[in-house]
């Protein structure tokens, strides 16, 4: 494979891998909010979402 090539499909790859991990921890947060009647915040802190990331997320929720 071309190097360029490969590093463009490694990118997107990577890119896709974290938007899928990104919206799998959105969904997990919804479940936990609905079920336990947890607040957003209280249910990325379960999920152990850093604190120092759990801004961007709450902006999702």
């Amino acid at each position: 494979m071309c190097q360029a090539f490969e590093d463009t499909y490694n990118e997107g790859l990577q890119q896709g891998m974290e938007q899928g991990m990104e919206q799998n921890l959105l969904k997990n947060s919804k479940s936990v909010m609905d079920k336990l009647a947890y607040t957003a915040q209280e249910a990325l802190s379960l999920l152990n979402v850093p604190a120092s990331e759990q801004s961007r997320y709450l902006e999702m929720l």
